[in-house]
């Protein structure tokens, strides 16, 4: 085995090591968020491993590894009895989660004049994915490019750490615009989601920071308002 410096550079492992993609417990991971933001399975709805475990005909385990990153990801979290419950978000979530979306994304836009050509063409592409799941009216994919466009944003910092910033609240972002689809029906205004998010668009293409910071600041006023309201009526209508 060859070494430079003292560290190995390579390394031998077995032969019969092989790799199964996506794994059982990343289906269900998959499928469980999808019926999650779908709002099919709803906020207080207790999970139980058993019944999990008979669902998906896979083992315990399989069911631990999936809910174990559904609580990384905050749409889950464990009660007492050992038992997975579907978070209930309230005010000071969506305050707390806006503050982050503020620090990562209105400060990306700042940054647009040094962004690298490869980057503004991701949000390009980003929007042209929104325009595309809006076309299908398939909604659980537009939130999913919904979210994907704001990431774009946050790449224009050309920073893979602020990158995985947002990656850490990327399934609670989808969470939240999911409630505000199905309170207030947007998929019968869907030309209202590609207006919101061209005008950041735009202001990115022509790398006007101050244009670009303002647009994504009064974009983000406007969701965490919304929020906020959808919340107040859930809570009015127990």
């Amino acid at each position: 085995m060859s070494k430079c410096l003292g560290w190995r550079t390579a390394v031998d492992f077995p032969t019969e090591l092989k790799v199964f993609t996506p794994s059982a417990s990343d289906q269900v991971v998959g499928v469980l968020r999808t019926l999650i933001l779908k709002g099919e399975v709803e906020p207080g709805m207790q999970l139980r491993e058993v019944v999990l475990s008979e669902s998906f005909d896979v083992s315990r385990n399989t069911i631990r590894e999936a809910i174990r990153q559904l609580v990384h990801e905050g749409l889950l979290r464990h009660d007492r009895h050992r038992s997975a419950v579907v978070v209930k978000l309230d005010d000071d979530d969506v305050a707390d989660l806006y503050a982050a979306r503020r620090v990562l994304e209105i400060s990306a836009a700042d940054r647009v004049r040094s962004a690298g050509r490869e980057t503004l063409e991701a949000v390009q592409a980003a929007f042209a994915r929104l325009e595309a799941s809006v076309a299908s009216g398939e909604w659980s994919e537009v939130v999913a490019a919904d979210v994907a466009f704001h990431k774009s944003v946050v790449g224009l910092h050309g920073s893979p750490r602020l990158q995985k910033c947002f990656e850490t609240i990327e399934s609670e972002l989808a969470y939240f615009l999911s409630l505000i689809r199905l309170a207030e029906k947007e998929e019968e205004e869907p030309e209202r989601i590609l207006a919101e998010h061209d005008v950041i668009l735009q202001a990115v293409l022509v790398a006007d920071a101050a244009w670009a910071s303002t647009a994504v600041a009064a974009h983000l006023t406007y969701y965490e308002e919304r929020a906020h309201a959808v919340l107040r009526d859930r809570s009015a209508t127990g």
